[in-house]
C-alpha cells in the first residue's frame, strides 16, 4: 500500500508540475505579446509571436509525451497488480483442495491405525487358533466395517489424484504406494467377505487373507507382507510436496469439478 501511494503522489507532482509549467509559458506569452504590441514593431511583434507560438507547441508535445507515459506506466503497474493478485488467489484455491485431499488421506490413515488397535485390543495379535465368538466377533465385525470405509477414502483419494494429475505432481508419481496400500487393505478385508475366521478347514485365498490380516495386526519385524504404513507415508510425504509446488501450467483447470468426491464403490 505504501508503495502505491508513493507512486500516485509522483504521478500527482508531474501533473501538477505540468501544469505549473503551462501557466508559466502561457504568462509569458502574454507578456510579450503585450510587450510587442506596446513598444516593438510589427515585423518584430510577428517574430516574437512565432517565436512564443513554437515554444508552446514544444512545451504541449512535450506535455502530452509526458502524460502519455505516465499513464502507460501507471496501466502497465495496474496490470502487474492485478496479475499477482489473481495468481494470488488460485494459488489460494488450489492449495486448499490440495489440503483438502491430503486431509482425507491423513483421516483414513488415522482410522486405519484406530482399527489395528482396536484389533490388538480384541485379542487377535496373535490371531486366536480357535474361531471367535460372541462379542470378540462382533467387535471384529465392527472393526472390518470402519476398515472398509477407510479403504473406501482411500479410493475416492485415489481418484481425486488419478482426475486431477496436473494439480498432484508428486502424488502421482508416487500413486503406486498408495495403490499397494488399498491392495493390502482389501486383502484383510477378504477375512471379512470370506468368513475366513469361521471357515473350519480355510482354503487358499482364506489362507492368504488370514496371513494378511496377521501382518496387519503385527509389530513391525513380524511383518511378512509389504508394511501398509510406510506405504502410506510415502505418499502422504509426496502430497506434502505438492502443497508447496507452484502452479501447474494449467490455469483454466476447473476447480468446481475439482473438489473431493463422495461415492463409493
Amino acid at each position: 500500500m505504501s508503495a502505491r501511494r508513493n507512486v500516485d503522489s509522483s504521478e500527482a507532482a508531474w501533473l501538477r508540475r505540468l501544469k505549473l509549467l503551462f501557466a508559466t509559458a502561457a504568462l509569458i506569452a502574454v507578456g510579450l505579446i503585450a510587450w510587442g504590441i506596446v513598444e516593438a514593431e510589427p515585423k518584430a511583434l510577428a517574430l516574437e509571436a512565432a517565436k512564443v507560438g513554437m515554444q508552446l507547441a514544444v512545451v504541449t508535445l512535450v506535455g502530452l509525451a509526458l502524460t502519455y507515459v505516465l499513464q502507460r506506466v501507471d496501466d502497465a503497474r495496474q496490470e502487474r497488480t492485478r496479475l499477482a493478485d489473481v495468481e494470488r488467489e488460485e494459488r489460494h484455491r488450489l492449495n486448499d483442495y490440495r489440503l483438502t485431499v491430503f486431509r482425507a488421506a491423513v483421516d483414513a490413515y488415522h482410522d486405519v491405525k484406530t482399527v489395528r488397535r482396536r484389533l490388538r485390543a480384541l485379542g487377535f495379535a496373535p490371531r486366536p487358533a480357535d474361531p471367535p465368538k460372541g462379542q470378540r466377533l462382533e467387535g471384529f465385525n465392527e472393526q472390518m466395517l470402519a476398515l472398509n470405509e477407510a479403504e473406501l477414502k482411500f479410493e475416492r483419494v485415489e481418484r481425486e489424484i488419478a482426475g486431477q494429475a496436473h494439480m498432484f505432481a508428486n502424488a502421482w508419481d508416487c500413486r503406486d504406494r498408495l495403490d499397494t496400500a488399498t491392495r493390502f487393505l482389501r486383502g484383510v478385508l477378504n477375512v471379512w467377505e470370506t468368513d475366513a475366521l469361521l471357515a473350519p478347514d480355510p482354503d487358499k485365498r482364506q489362507r492368504r487373507s488370514l496371513e494378511r490380516l496377521d501382518d496387519f495386526i503385527a509389530r513391525g519385524r513380524e511383518k511378512r507382507a509389504e508394511d501398509f504404513f510406510s506405504s502410506v507415508r510415502e505418499f502422504e510425504g509426496a502430497i506434502r510436496r505438492d502443497l508447496l509446488a507452484p502452479l501447474p501450467n494449467d490455469r483454466e483447470a476447473d476447480f468446481g469439478r475439482s473438489r473431493p468426491s463422495h461415492g463409493r464403490s
